[in-house]
């Protein structure tokens, strides 16, 4: 039997940050995780970070 809490990965690369706000509240997102994702997925976890390139 599987122990782990979570099974899912979505993974969203963003040009800027300030894209991050607009996409979160975008109509098709909004219907997409509504419809899609939240129906299998009761829990989540959202973490953003941002990473440099060397």
């Amino acid at each position: 039997m599987n122990s782990a809490q979570y099974r899912y990965c979505w993974r969203v690369r963003f040009a800027a940050p300030e894209v991050i706000n607009s996409y979160h509240e975008h109509p098709d997102y909004v219907a997409f995780t509504n419809r899609r994702f939240r129906p299998v997925a009761d829990r989540e976890i959202s973490i953003d970070y941002a990473m440099e390139c060397l």
